[in-house]
C-alpha cells in the first residue's frame, strides 16, 4: 500500500468516528431519552467508615428492652392434696441473682447462709450472708387462671424466680430458677406446689391461771434442734421459703390467755411470751409439733447501777446498752435496752428475762465502759457500780 492510499484510509475512519459521536451526543439531549433522577444527592459520609459514638449510660437497658419482647415464662399453681385452688392466686415474678457459690446445689449446709450461728433473727434483723440479703427484686405479679396457670411476656435475658400465694398468707416457691437469654433459650416453664402452712396455738399462765394482753413473739429459726444433725441441711427451695416470708409475728392473748397463730409457713419457731410485772416464758416449737403450747411465765430480774466519773462523781446523761446473749428481739425480752442515767448517776432494767447480759456504757468525754457476764436471776435484782475514766481511746 503506497502513502496516498494509507492517508485515504486514516481519513474515513476519522470521519466515521465524527459521525458516531454526533449521532450519540443528539441521542442524549432527546427529550424522549431516559436518564434516572436521584431523589437526593449521595452523602460521601455514608461510604466513610463511621467511627462508634460515645458509650450511653442507658445502652444496657435499651438492649434489655430491644430484646425484652423474646421472653417468656409459663407455669401452673399446684395446689395441696385434696384442696381446690382458690380464686385471686398471685403469681409474683422476681427478678433474682443468686450467689455463685449456692449455683447447682441441691442440698445446702445452713452455716452457708447465715452469719449468726444462733440460727434465728427477730423483725428486721435478718442473719443471712451478704449475698442473700438483697438476693431478688419483683418485676410484676398477675392473678393465675382458675387452672392455676400463668404466663408472664416480655422478659429481658436474666435469671428469674416465681411465687405464689394470697395476700397475707404464705408464698410459695416454684421448683426451680429460670434463666432467659441467648444460651440457655427465651422460654422457661415451672410449677409452684402450694406449701403447707402451720397454725401454733398458745396458752399464757401464771400460778396456773390465765393472763391476758400478754406480749407474745414468734420467731422463725433456720434449724429444727430436734431433727439434728439432718435439720443442717436445706434445699433450695425450702432456703426461698425463708427469703419469701419474714418469719416474725407478734400477738397480745385473749381473756384466757390465748392467741392462734395460723397461716405460718411450715418451719421451727422460738415461742417467747412476756407480761410487765409478771413474768416471761419461752419453747421452742419444732416442725411437727401440733399441740397448743403451754408457756409458764417466770418472774422477771432486773438490772440496776450507778455510773460515776474516776472522782466519785456521778455521771448524768450516759447511755447505757443492754443485750441479751441469744441474740433475739430485746423489745420481747426487757422493755428497752438502753436507757440514760438520770442527775445520781442511776439506771434501772426491769422485767428481765433471766439470763445472761452485756452492758455497755458510752458518754462523750469519756472513755467507753463494756462488761458481760451479768448473770440476771428471777425475782432478784443485779446492781453494778460502773466508772468511767475521762478522755477517748485513740485506735491506730
Amino acid at each position: 500500500m503506497n502513502l496516498q492510499s494509507l492517508a485515504k484510509a486514516f481519513f474515513l475512519i476519522g470521519i466515521l468516528i465524527l459521525g458516531v459521536f454526533l449521532l450519540l451526543r443528539d441521542s442524549s439531549e432527546s427529550p424522549n431519552s431516559f436518564r434516572p433522577e436521584l431523589e437526593s444527592p449521595i452523602d460521601p459520609a455514608l461510604f466513610e467508615p463511621q467511627l462508634p459514638g460515645p458509650t450511653s449510660a442507658n445502652r444496657g437497658e435499651i438492649l434489655s428492652e430491644s430484646l425484652g419482647a423474646l421472653g417468656r415464662i409459663t407455669g401452673v399453681v399446684i395446689p395441696a392434696k385434696d384442696a381446690p385452688l382458690t380464686s385471686g392466686m398471685l403469681v409474683r415474678l422476681l427478678r433474682v441473682s443468686w450467689p455463685d457459690r449456692l449455683v447447682g446445689k441441691q442440698m445446702i449446709n445452713s452455716l452457708e447462709l447465715v452469719e449468726s450461728v444462733s440460727f434465728h433473727w427477730s423483725k428486721g434483723s435478718f442473719p443471712w450472708k451478704k449475698d442473700l440479703q438483697n438476693v431478688y427484686r419483683e418485676v410484676t405479679r398477675m392473678v393465675c387462671s382458675p387452672e392455676g396457670e400463668f404466663s408472664f411476656e416480655g422478659l429481658g435475658p436474666g435469671d428469674y424466680f416465681v411465687c405464689a400465694g394470697e395476700k397475707q398468707q404464705v408464698w410459695s416457691p416454684a421448683r426451680k430458677k429460670i434463666s432467659l437469654g441467648e444460651t440457655t433459650g427465651w422460654e422457661g416453664n415451672c410449677e409452684i406446689p402450694l406449701q403447707p402452712t402451720k397454725t401454733i396455738s398458745v396458752q399464757v399462765l401464771s400460778n396456773s391461771e390465765p393472763v391476758a394482753e400478754a406480749q407474745l413473739a414468734l420467731l422463725g429459726e433456720i434449724v429444727d434442734r430436734t431433727a439434728l444433725p439432718q435439720s443442717l441441711y436445706m434445699t433450695p427451695q425450702e432456703v426461698w421459703l425463708y427469703l419469701l416470708n419474714e418469719p416474725f409475728v407478734g400477738g397480745v392473748t385473749d381473756i384466757n390467755g390465748r392467741y392462734i397463730f395460723e397461716s405460718l409457713p411450715r418451719i421451727p419457731y422460738h415461742l417467747h411470751a412476756r407480761m410487765s410485772g409478771v413474768g416471761m416464758a419461752q419453747t421452742f416449737v419444732s416442725v411437727e409439733t401440733s399441740n397448743e403450747q403451754i408457756l409458764e411465765l417466770e418472774v422477771g430480774g432486773s438490772l440496776a447501777g450507778v455510773v460515776t466519773d474516776e472522782e466519785g462523781n456521778p455521771v448524768e446523761g450516759a447511755r447505757v446498752e443492754i443485750s441479751f446473749d441469744e441474740e433475739m428481739g430485746l423489745e420481747y425480752v426487757i422493755p428497752r435496752n438502753d436507757v440514760l442515767t438520770d442527775s445520781e448517776g442511776f439506771f434501772l432494767f426491769e422485767a428481765m428475762k433471766p439470763g445472761e447480759y452485756k452492758v455497755e456504757v458510752k458518754l462523750s468525754g469519756f472513755q467507753g465502759k463494756r462488761l458481760s457476764d451479768l448473770v440476771v436471776l428471777p425475782g432478784r435484782k443485779l446492781f453494778e457500780e460502773i466508772v468511767l475514766d475521762f478522755g477517748h481511746v485513740i485506735s491506730g
